[in-house]
């Protein structure tokens, strides 16, 4: 793969593949890292990445498939600026951040190519039916990609999912603990009396399920990319 040895610029996609996957090789590296250790909420950067991840493979697909069947972006050459279309029409590639926009758009011409790219490649590239269901779910949280990077966001309903350790009571908390329970994490803080003001729980439940459903969103585009690496472009 000459993608993989060469300068970004002299990439068939510009770029967008190579550093798609290094962010979700970085991604998998801080999974292995921790394992089952939780220590500073290392799910935010993990599941950026692999979000991140996915944009640029989609991202990657879109030229890739542009350049090969020598498609205009709307009104652009097909070697020029990348647009991706949506319903409002065509918009510059680098304002476009929806997951969800920019996979419709990569399937639609994976499905209006299909006989041609038969004749070009031996893969059958019919995309998991599950994926837009995936998709859909992290576009509901993170349209824009901002989700994991800060700790308050236009969504301000959903920026209290980010955190692992939520607000709880004793009552509830001392309920869940019991012989063949899992170990329940949480804290306390007391008041001057001595008493229980606050506390909080552990629970990475709802983290858990959102990282799985990214992590096998960027696997599934990881084997696309490297299919149209060496099926289309030739490896570069």
């Amino acid at each position: 793969m000459h993608y993989l040895l060469t300068p970004f610029g002299e990439h068939f996609d510009s770029g967008f593949g190579a550093v798609g996957d290094s962010f979700k090789s970085a991604a998998d590296s801080i999974l292995a890292s921790v394992g089952d250790r939780h220590l500073l909420d290392e799910h935010l950067p993990a599941s950026f990445l692999y979000r991140h991840a996915s944009e640029l493979y989609l991202k990657s697909g879109i030229v890739i498939l542009h350049r090969v069947l020598r498609l205009p972006f709307g009104g652009e050459p097909f070697s020029g600026q990348p647009y991706v279309r949506i319903e409002a029409g065509w918009k510059r590639m680098e304002e476009v951040h929806s997951l969800l926009l920019l996979f419709r758009y990569w399937r639609s011409l994976f499905e209006e190519h299909r006989t041609v790219l038969a004749t070009q490649s031996h893969i059958d590239w019919t995309c998991p039916g599950e994926m837009e269901g995936w998709i859909g779910a992290v576009e509901a949280y993170d349209p824009t990609s901002a989700f994991y990077r800060y700790p308050m966001t236009k969504r301000r309903d959903r920026d209290p999912e980010k955190s692992l350790n939520q607000p709880s009571d004793q009552a509830s908390i001392f309920a869940s603990m019991g012989p063949g329970e899992p170990y329940v994490k949480a804290f306390f803080v007391m008041s001057e009396e001595g008493e229980i003001a606050r506390a909080y729980e552990f629970d990475d439940t709802d983290a858990a399920e959102k990282l799985e459903t990214l992590r096998r969103v960027a696997d599934v585009l990881h084997d696309f990319h490297a299919a149209m690496r060496g099926e289309l472009t030739g490896g570069w």
